[in-house]
């Protein structure tokens, strides 16, 4: 998963809709044509809000909202592996979905 938030490669919006998994790259929770991109996900999705104040903001402090600090920090890694998990975004599909 770490790998993946670095690359970009994650089953979010932006990306499945760039490799032609899904039919939009819109958030399903905001709408109004916010891309459901990593930094959307992790930082400013409203729908994940008490979660990430849970995981990534009581435990990491304000460098929580820093894509850098998260993904380069030991330390921060926990914190982001279990909000990432709490979420239960990253389920397992075996359903081909090309829609290109």
């Amino acid at each position: 998963m770490l790998m993946q938030l670095h690359t970009g490669h994650i089953p979010l919006k932006q990306y499945l809709f760039r490799i032609c998994h899904s039919k939009t790259p819109v958030c399903p929770h905001c709408g109004n044509l916010i891309v459901e991109s990593i930094k959307h996900y992790l930082f400013v999705c409203p729908h994940y809000a008490c979660k990430r104040h849970a995981f990534l903001h009581r435990k990491l402090g304000c460098k929580a909202e820093l894509l850098s600090y998260i993904l380069s920090i030991p330390n921060a890694l926990k914190p982001l592996f279990d909000f990432v998990i709490a979420l239960k975004q990253f389920q397992p599909d075996t359903t081909p979905r090309l829609l290109c």
